[in-house]
């Protein structure tokens, strides 16, 4: 709230020259003002000393209140009279003439004048405030080029408080978003459009070992070779135009200085509001620190490591026993007791199973998992696989139907043993989570450069928001563990891993309750 001294009253009339030589002189206060405070005195002292009036009121409207929060020539000691006269007089977005005998008589008899005007303040439409201009002087008769000037005046003060709030609103935006900017956890670089660094926040700064000032302004190949993580980070990825089209993610790099991380990187062209079609404003580079992730996924896999080593033995012996029993050499037993023994027997071998997917991931994430390739002919290899799986498909009440479309004599080099696990284990899925009476089609293909596989079922599908976790380790999908308890979670993710081991793929399309394709591909040998 701010209270200007009451200015000395001069005459009203003025001539249209006059008008533009004092709304000029407002419009110029104007464009220096730099708050709320500095407009309203703006406007207030050009009113006064160029256009005759003796004291002015500015007004805020909160919801359907007018809050006085300017005067100048009017005691505070009025403004609570006034406002419940101002707001008795209904204002809307007209112009509205004061005087003693009509509108808003008791206002110019609290301020003791003689006339007033109120304009509307207004923002599209909506109104902000007034601006209400008194005169104490009798003689004073407002002209229609007065209000109009008066229209202009508030038109101008409208735009002035809509530029200032607009500002704050931008550096308040500002400071939100650096404050959240320099508490996230995770580092961030941002290039300007030329690939200049012209932000880092602490915690990048930590992560690089640097302080801001000795980066600023550096591009990629401008990095001296002293800042060595920086420059670590810089080298693993890709150049920023690769980023264009679509995000580089999930790039791990191993940082030493000054002690040992693991970041995982990722790189994000930056666009403006316009869309994906528009040409990068920036480059954002993301650091996310994954050490202590890294740490318990090697806690976990030595675990899971040991504990499968020292497992087999007594599962093995567990298993050499009960067979011992089940083939009589321990004497006869009785139809319960065989019972008993067979489900055991069946139990000890789910056990050695899971025992053993657990040995292979810990191989497979030490990267001891062993592989010895060899040269085979594809439709003898993949027809022999699918030979074996007749009994159990026929167990389940199903349909296995199998199109061997390969050229005669096509070879493909493979491990045998994994690949037979790999593709077991998604014919093993296919089995269970089929319904009796469904189908499993396999189809194999060849194009100049790889064989693929297609394993289709008509089973209960994954569902749609599960369908990224799928090859992940320990995962089942939601619908397959009602339907089936039983099952580890790892044979997709050892899937995936032996598939890649032979430079090939495995991709899938599902449809929940209608099925699912798994495309299996391993590449041709090169022609020499």
């Amino acid at each position: 709230m701010a209270t200007a001294p009451a200015a000395p009253v001069t005459p009203s009339r003025q001539p249209t020259l006059h008008r533009l030589s004092a709304l000029q002189s407002i419009i110029s206060s104007l464009t220096q003002a730099t708050d709320l405070d500095a407009i309203f005195q703006a406007v207030s002292q050009g009113l006064v000393q160029h256009l005759g009036y003796s004291s002015i009121l500015i007004t805020r409207k909160i919801e359907n209140s007018h809050e006085i929060i300017y005067s100048q020539g009017v005691s505070t000691e009025l403004f609570k009279d006034l406002r419940t006269e101002i707001q008795a007089l209904k204002l809307n977005q007209h112009a509205i003439v004061l005087d003693s005998q009509k509108l808003g008589k008791n206002i110019l008899t609290l301020t003791n004048t003689y006339s007033a005007v109120a304009t509307p303040i207004t923002f599209s439409r909506n109104v902000y405030g007034y601006i209400i201009a008194l005169s104490n002087a009798k003689e004073f008769a407002l002209q229609k080029g007065d209000i109009e000037l008066l229209g202009t005046i508030a038109y101008t003060t409208a735009t002035s408080i809509n530029g200032i709030e607009f500002t704050k609103k931008i550096h308040q935006e500002h400071d939100k978003t650096q404050g959240i900017i320099e508490s996230l956890i995770d580092g961030l670089l941002f290039f300007d459009d030329q690939q200049r660094l012209t932000m880092m926040n602490p915690r990048a700064s930590e992560i690089c070992d640097t302080p801001i000032e000795k980066i600023l302004g550096l591009t990629p190949d401008t990095i001296p070779s002293f800042q060595k993580n920086l420059l670590k980070i810089m080298q693993s990825l890709p150049p920023f135009k690769k980023s264009d089209a679509e995000p580089i993610k999930g790039i791990e790099v191993v940082l030493d200085q000054p002690y040992s991380q693991t970041l995982q990187v990722s790189l994000t062209a930056t666009r403006g509001q316009s869309g994906k079609n528009q040409v990068p404003t920036g480059y954002l580079i993301v650091l996310h620190d994954i050490t202590k992730e890294k740490m318990v996924d090697q806690m976990k896999s030595e675990f899971v490591s040991v504990a499968s080593h020292q497992l087999r033995t007594p599962l093995a012996a567990i298993k050499w026993t009960l067979e011992m029993f089940r083939n009589g050499d321990l004497g006869q037993l009785t139809s319960e007791q065989k019972e008993f023994i067979e489900k055991s027997f069946v139990s000890n071998e789910r056990m050695i199973a899971l025992v053993d997917d657990l040995l292979n991931i810990s191989r497979i994430e030490e990267g001891i998992l062993k592989h010895s390739f060899t040269s085979m002919i594809a439709s003898d290899y993949l027809g022999s696989l699918l030979f074996e799986n007749r009994a159990a498909a026929q167990h389940k009440s199903l349909s296995l139907e199998y199109y061997d479309e390969i050229p005669k004599g096509t070879r493909i080099i493979i491990d045998p043993e994994k690949l037979r696990m790999a593709i077991q284990n998604v014919l093993d899925n296919a089995f269970k989570y089929t319904p009796a009476g469904g189908k499993v089609i396999i189809k194999a293909s060849t194009d100049p450069n790889q064989i693929f596989l297609q394993i289709s079922d008509t089973g209960v599908g994954i569902p749609d928001d599960q369908k990224d976790k799928i090859f992940s380790k320990f995962f089942r999908a939601a619908n397959v563990v009602k339907l089936q308890t039983e099952g580890s979670g790892l044979g997709l993710f050892i899937v995936k891993s032996i598939i890649e081991r032979h430079h090939g793929t495995v991709s899938y399309i599902s449809e929940e309750g209608h099925g699912t394709t798994f495309t299996i591909t391993i590449p041709l040998p090169k022609q020499s």
